[in-house]
């Protein structure tokens, strides 16, 4: 009789290569959630920056530690692997090598080897790609995610829509540091250093059996089992581990009925937040508590039972009925109140919606067992508060927000207010913020870049315009105006409103260039919340045509006061204008300068909306306005000549070793005592530039000869949402006559004012460079005007056919040409352009169906004519619909790509 389970060790390379796995039917959808896919993230990372150093060679990653993914089953049908248990992770496994993919190609250049894990993923067979995993329901997702680096289709079902976001995830959470060579290191370990152990039955009845087993009577331990197996021994009477048993069971009952993985999450929560003393910093040890308490709980408390007061039999009995019910108890307050708003605690319902993960930990930490209800109540509702405060102030200065960025700090505020009382709880967290750099005032500058932050300012709207209505005694429900799509009820989602409409050309007046027009259109002051289809309806008027629309259909003062009627016949709006001198006034027309005094007015908003006199224990006092920044023209006190020039000495070393970590770019600069500190190759000037509270990367083109310069940038501007969309946000144009112009460059918030962001602005600002270099280097390269051997020898020599093939059904021929790339007469083009493709490719589509070069054909579009484009991503961009880099998919016969033919030269 052959044997029922066939036990093997995999590792990725020699599992996912090419593979051939499916689902059945009887399996669950995917169900992972934000804290499962930020859990593996976190600790993947972990493991790796434990071990790698940038001195090592690639050879070392072979030394390095071994991750487990545990155990998954399988069986045959036929060729193909069927997974019993353990597609969840598969499948996260498989998003998170999509990602990698695309990151590694947004930093390729000539000196960056990839690590090719495509194979990993799909198998090519008959021109089409061939997931390895395949799932019907979701392929499709995985395939759109695959080829275009993000989420362009509406999700299907919600097992779709659960993969976008969970890819959103791992785009919000992967740490930043592990870029350029580290990155080639982390996917090299990834593939060869993680694995599993498959255990193949024998057929598809024995794999329902384990199917059956794994998920009802035989699932594997949790932390649950495995700390109470910890704790339980430890009892001596049998009578009190029988009481101590059934009390663990409610409790564990209690938090799953509260919250998928409730336990598990407690766990971690409460013991970071009440008994921690250290996290890893850096490359640190793996054996920190911080961390320790998330993987190994059951193993962190037998080393550090005497730090929890366990030394007796009574003490582990205690512990459980008493300890750990009542911070059970406190979790689950919190968890209700994030699941919705609760009277008092409503900032913990803010936060959740943020989706800030760290908060239960810090709101457990000055809880002590014996506090009263009242006590637990007020100590939860000041540490929510000045999160929330927190939170908003570090957002509005353009500070990152997520897990890795932030749990140093939770841990250290973790740490200081642990068992505080009611008062002294107060008083630290007040001092704390009081002691804040960041404010809303030194930020008016705050603008939407969608997609990246617009939850972000959507959260910060909705906020103010629920305060508003609230004060002026109108019914408002914050959940309704983040609702995200349409709910239960009859309630429409809220979407971002724009006042101006999207057209530069009736503000020329105001704005020579067109980036000027959107960065001021953008401003948080120039943005309303409308609810969805009133939106569309509205958004191709000019404000005066909609502010009668805003009135009647914005079911929000915030919106309503553009017109002057929301000033009639509502006192409750007036009284509150009176009582607190908010400058609101109604607005005929809007210009640049009052989308200026509105941005002003949401600051003093914002300023009552986050008042840090929540957590005073006296009573709510009127907020101290700050002065304006921009309005003000007031710098930060910093030193003045050589004390400045001592700082800028610091700083420039700091970020030129951290620098040196990721890219050689910048290895023969020095630190010195200017404002900047840069390189220059071939007449292009990589720059650093640091002031009081910014730091800057940038390409400046100056040193070129000046109808040179401005023939590279106005070609870059060309594909300037291309480049901003492989970027990851938007990017400042300096055009040719502008001061310092033509550049290119990215603001990161923090600089010589406050020594205490000077790690955010290195990191912000050397990733942002290490992007700006790959990311427009390989289009300057391949510029005519540029001159570089590779162009000339594609030129001279056979400079195509390049083509063009995708599963919707585009199929084209091409070849290069002395000023961009020529698409052959026959080609096919997508039918409907994503809505996502920039506005300069839309209006080129239009253009081209107008002309005829374009005709509608079954299946698709059809060139009728050559046509030639500006360069090799406007040909491709056109033609599939999306925005993509015409570098890596316009390939030869043989399968490789212009880029590579390019760098080869």
């Amino acid at each position: 009789m052959a044997s029922l389970l066939e036990p093997n060790l995999k590792v990725i390379s020699n599992s996912l290569d090419k593979a051939r796995m499916g689902i059945d039917s009887f399996q669950r959808e995917y169900t992972w959630q934000r804290k499962h896919m930020v859990d593996l993230i976190n600790d993947l990372t972990s493991y790796f920056l434990d071990a790698f150093s940038p001195s090592h060679a690639p050879r070392d990653v072979e030394n390095y530690p071994f991750y487990p993914l545990g155990d998954i089953y399988t069986y045959k049908k036929g060729s193909v692997s069927m997974i019993v248990d353990g597609q969840q992770r598969l499948t996260s496994l498989t998003l998170l090598l999509t990602y990698l993919h695309h990151r590694q190609q947004a930093l390729a250049r000539p000196d960056y080897e990839v690590v090719d894990l495509l194979p990993y993923v799909y198998s090519p067979k008959f021109g089409e790609k061939m997931l390895n995993i395949d799932c019907p329901d979701r392929n499709d997702t995985v395939l759109d995610l695959l080829e275009n680096g993000r989420g362009t289709r509406a999700p299907r079902n919600p097992c779709s829509k659960n993969l976008l976001d969970r890819y959103a995830d791992i785009e919000d959470v992967f740490p930043d540091e592990i870029t350029g060579d580290a990155l080639f290191y982390f996917c090299t370990w990834l593939v060869e250093r993680v694995g599993y152990i498959e255990v193949s039955v024998d057929s598809p009845q024995a794999a329902y059996m384990v199917f059956e087993m794994k998920n009802d009577r035989g699932q594997s331990l949790d932390m649950s089992d495995l700390l109470k197996a910890a704790i339980i021994p430890q009892i001596s009477s049998e009578e009190e581990q029988r009481r101590v048993d059934a009390t663990w069971k409610g409790i564990s009952r209690s938090l799953r009925e509260s919250a998928r993985d409730g336990f598990t999450a407690f766990c971690k929560d409460w013991f970071r937040g009440c008994y921690a003393q250290t996290i890893k910093n850096g490359g640190g040890t793996r054996t920190a508590d911080y961390e320790r308490v998330a993987m190994e709980c059951h193993r962190w408390l037998k080393d550090n039972h005497a730090l929890l007061g366990l030394r007796s039999s009574h003490d582990y009995a205690r512990f459980v009925t008493r300890d750990m019910r009542f911070y059970a108890s406190a979790m689950i307050r919190i968890q209700n109140a994030a699941e919705l708003p609760r009277k008092g605690l409503e900032s913990i319902y803010y936060l959740h919606d943020r989706k800030f993960s760290l908060y239960p930990q810090a709101l457990l930490a000055p809880l002590v067992p014996g506090d009263s209800d009242e006590t637990v109540t007020q100590k939860l509702a000041l540490v929510a508060d000045y999160l929330d405060i927190w939170h908003a102030r570090r957002t509005w200065c353009g500070q990152k927000m997520t897990e890795n960025a932030n749990r140093a700090a939770i841990f250290t505020l973790v740490r200081d207010i642990r068992g505080l009382a009611v008062e002294p709880l107060s008083l630290a967290l007040r001092k704390r913020l009081d002691s804040m750099t960041e404010s809303f005032a030194r930020n008016p500058r705050l603008r939407l870049r969608a997609p990246t932050n617009y939850r972000c300012i959507k959260h910060i709207l909705a906020r103010l315009a629920h305060w508003v209505d609230q004060e002026s005694g109108q019914p408002s429900s914050f959940p309704d105006l983040v609702l995200s799509r349409r709910g239960t009820g009859k309630t429409r989602a809220f979407e971002i409103e724009h006042v101006w409409h999207n057209d530069h050309g009736a503000f020329a007046n105001h704005f020579e260039h067109e980036h000027d027009f959107d960065d001021m259109r953008n401003r948080i002051g120039g943005l309303v919340l409308l609810q969805r289809g009133v939106n569309q309806s509205l958004g191709d008027k000019t404000y005066e045509e909609k502010r009668a629309g805003y009135l009647v259909h914005s079911q929000n003062l915030l919106t309503q006061s553009l017109h002057p009627h929301a000033y009639d016949s509502n006192p409750g709006f007036m009284r509150l204008i009176r009582e607190t001198g908010l400058p609101f006034r109604a607005m005929p027309s809007i210009g640049p300068e009052e989308i200026a005094e509105r941005t002003a007015l949401y600051v003093r908003i914002a300023e009552w909306v986050w008042n840090p006199s929540r957590l005073d224990l006296d009573g709510l006092k009127a907020p101290a306005p700050m002065p304006l920044a921009e309005l003000s023209g007031q710098v930060d006190d910093v030193p003045r000549d050589d004390e400045r020039g001592a700082l800028r000495l610091q700083f420039w070393g700091a970020l030129l070793e951290s620098a040196a970590r990721i890219s050689p770019l910048h290895a023969a600069a020095s630190p010195g005592r200017l404002g900047s500190v840069q390189v220059n190759r071939d007449g292009l000037c990589w720059r650093y530039s640091v002031s009081n509270d910014e730091t800057k990367a940038a390409l400046s083109l100056e040193a070129l000869e000046a109808s040179i310069g401005a023939e590279i940038f106005d070609a870059l501007l060309a594909e300037r949402a291309v480049i901003e969309a492989e970027f990851g946000g938007a990017l400042a144009w300096l055009r040719p006559g502008d001061k310092g112009g033509p550049r290119i460059e990215h603001s990161t918030p923090g600089g010589l004012a406050d020594g205490t962001t000077w790690t955010g602005a290195i990191s912000g600002s050397v990733a942002a460079m290490t992007r700006l270099h790959a990311i427009l280097l390989q289009r300057i390269e391949a510029l005519p005007i540029a001159r570089r051997a590779s162009q000339s020898r594609l030129a001279a020599g056979d400079p195509g056919p390049w083509c063009l093939s995708t599963r919707s059904g585009i199929r084209a021929t091409g070849h290069l040409s002395e000023d961009g790339f020529v698409v052959k007469s026959g080609s096919r083009a997508r039918a409907v352009a994503s809505p996502s493709l920039a506005e300069a490719y839309q209006t080129l589509r239009s253009r081209l169906l107008e002309s005829g070069v374009l005709e509608a054909s079954p299946g698709g579009l059809v060139f009728r004519s050559d046509h030639e484009f500006s360069s090799p991503s406007a040909a491709a961009s056109v033609l599939s619909g999306n925005n993509v880099n015409g570098l890596n998919v316009w390939r030869r016969n043989d399968g490789s790509a212009l880029r590579d033919h390019l760098i080869e030269a």
